[in-house]
């Protein structure tokens, strides 16, 4: 009588399977990290300046309203900014407010 084995089964990868993935992963993400900082970077600089001109709108708002700029940013909240005074985007970057000028302006820390 002659006895049958069963063929093997392979279950798992290779090393150099497993290396070769790990090499295309690497490619990856050397290519998928830097551009994903500087669109964040990108990001923060454009929402600073759309923040920016949007503030300076309201200011001009409440100057043509009650003839006078305002003292400080505070006096905008609640009428003209509801949800209160934006922070800047970018961690780097404040908003400035100039009282005698009505403009507010970007600032580093």
């Amino acid at each position: 009588m002659q006895v049958r084995l069963k063929p093997i089964r392979r279950l798992g990868l290779s090393l150099i399977e497993v290396l070769a993935v790990a090499v295309i992963l690497g490619f990856l993400a050397a290519i998928v990290v830097p551009r994903y900082s500087t669109t964040t970077g990108r990001a923060q600089v454009e929402t600073g300046s759309f923040q920016l001109a949007h503030l300076n709108t309201i200011v001009e708002r409440f100057y043509l309203q009650t003839g006078a700029f305002p003292s400080q940013l505070s006096d905008l909240v609640p009428t003209y900014l509801p949800s209160g005074i934006p922070a800047h985007p970018d961690p780097k970057m404040q908003f400035s407010y100039d009282s005698s000028t009505g403009r507010i302006s970007e600032i580093a820390k």
